[in-house]
């Protein structure tokens, strides 16, 4: 198993601090900027029962209701705080767990974090591509959660050997299984969200800043299987490199998504105004 050198853990250290002021500066002006009580509004789905006795009988007729709103400026700024503060964990009270568990090859801490940050931004990446429905919005989330389990569960299934730089399971394919496997709720979170955009007619009106996040994300998300297959490719002793990358794509990721939507709708009273672009070429219907 590889011990951290000192400049390693220095590196860490650094690291980990950086990463904890910038997602504390970009939480900051998220509560001071955005307009932290939008709550644009979500929906459920029910049904009606329809008899028309001269036809077939019964119908089940869709319709939406109103399910409350969705609180997105305060979820942007509440996946900022949780991002910093585990990065400031990292780097102080936890850093003997955080230290001692990389040298093991695994980081329940990152993994933690993910499993919540990750989720709540898929929520506001499906919102934003015209999802209104709480179920689908709720799934998405659920799917995102739980290709962060088959994360942490890939390096749970992978142990270092004692006083060898070798895998316990020695070919890379072997140690691949539970990282492909978790490309399956992946794959099927993103086909929600591009379904969600390209099907449903609304990318005519988003604007630049939409197509932004929601392009960009798929792509900073897909990016999190390189370090990953990084450290299953690699010796254990080259682990640490991979948790490296980790930090640099999660705050490159989460930025994407923060500052975009700040410079977009969530300083807005209005969201929907600022997701529509105003030259729009779709149909409008003039309700004046």
């Amino acid at each position: 198993m590889p011990d951290l050198s000192i400049t390693r853990q220095s590196i860490l250290y650094k690291l980990n601090m950086i990463a904890f002021v910038l997602h504390l500066i970009l939480a900051i002006v998220t509560g001071t900027v955005g307009n932290i009580h939008l709550s644009p509004p979500i929906y459920n789905t029910k049904v009606t029962f329809t008899y028309n006795s001269s036809d077939t009988g019964f119908y089940l007729d869709p319709y939406y209701v109103s399910y409350g709103g969705y609180p997105i400026t305060a979820l942007t700024l509440v996946f900022f705080v949780i991002t910093a503060f585990f990065h400031l964990a990292n780097a102080t009270f936890l850093n003997d767990i955080y230290i001692s568990s990389l040298e093991l090859c695994f980081t329940p801490t990152r993994w933690i974090e993910y499993f919540i940050t990750a989720s709540l931004m898929s929520c506001t990446i499906a919102y934003l591509t015209g999802a209104r429905s709480v179920l689908v919005i709720v799934g998405v989330c659920g799917l995102i959660a739980s290709t962060m389990l088959f994360g942490f569960m890939s390096e749970l299934y992978n142990r270092p050997m004692e006083n060898v730089d070798a895998w316990e399971r020695t070919t890379f394919l072997k140690r691949s299984i539970p990282h492909f496997l978790g490309y399956v709720p992946y794959m099927f979170a993103w086909f929600i969200i591009l379904y969600s955009f390209f099907g449903g007619g609304g990318t005519c009106a988003a604007p630049a800043w939409v197509w932004i996040i929601i392009m960009g994300q798929f792509i900073q998300f897909s990016l999190f299987v390189i370090p990953q297959l990084y450290q299953l490719k690699n010796p254990p002793s080259k682990f640490v490199r991979g948790e490296y990358i980790f930090i640099f794509l999660s705050f490159f990721a989460k930025a994407t998504l923060g500052i975009n939507l700040l410079a977009g709708g969530i300083t807005l009273e209005n969201f929907d105004a600022g997701v529509i672009d105003s030259n729009t070429t779709c149909d409008v219907v003039d309700l004046a």
